[in-house]
């Protein structure tokens, strides 16, 4: 769940769970009383990187806009594949999905980037903050490299554009 404050409200972004769907959206002038909203994102149209499934997000201001980082899984890859796409808001309550989506997915160089039999790409839960002009982000990722079962890490991620 993320929650961010803006204009006296509060709002929260919740993966849908059971059918991975979208992200759902919540506010509140309180924290106490909830009001559910319209879904902030559903999955792509067939063929889009994030078509069978939208799993965790990240929401964050800037530069006079909303951002959100979310994990995608398409039909194509069989699920076996997590790509970050953005959808970026002026108000949090109207969202639209970057046109060149997927913004980041897994480098070769650095991390597992192929997926195989046995196992899939982790590329997940994005979390960002701004410092000194620049989005720094840690996504969850594989290394490609090392025990198998000690190859979980924190993948750093920046940007001066979102």
């Amino acid at each position: 769940i993320e929650v961010i404050a803006h204009e006296g409200t509060l709002h929260a972004f919740y993966l849908c769970i059971r059918s991975h769907d979208g992200v759902g959206h919540l506010t509140s002038k309180d924290g106490l009383v909830w009001e559910e909203q319209p879904v902030a994102i559903h999955t792509g149209r067939p063929g889009a990187f994030d078509d069978d499934q939208i799993w965790t997000m990240g929401v964050f201001p800037f530069e006079g806009q909303f951002f959100m980082l979310y994990t995608g899984i398409s039909l194509r890859d069989r699920g076996k594949i997590q790509r970050i796409g953005l959808a970026t808001s002026s108000d949090l309550f109207h969202w639209e999905k970057y046109a060149g989506n997927p913004v980041i997915e897994a480098d070769s160089r650095f991390y597992e980037a192929t997926a195989d039999a046995k196992h899939r790409v982790d590329w997940r839960d994005p979390f960002v903050v701004e410092h000194n002009g620049v989005l720094h982000g840690v996504v969850s990722a594989r290394l490609n490299h090392g025990p198998s079962n000690r190859r979980g890490a924190a993948a750093h991620i920046t940007s001066h554009d979102g």
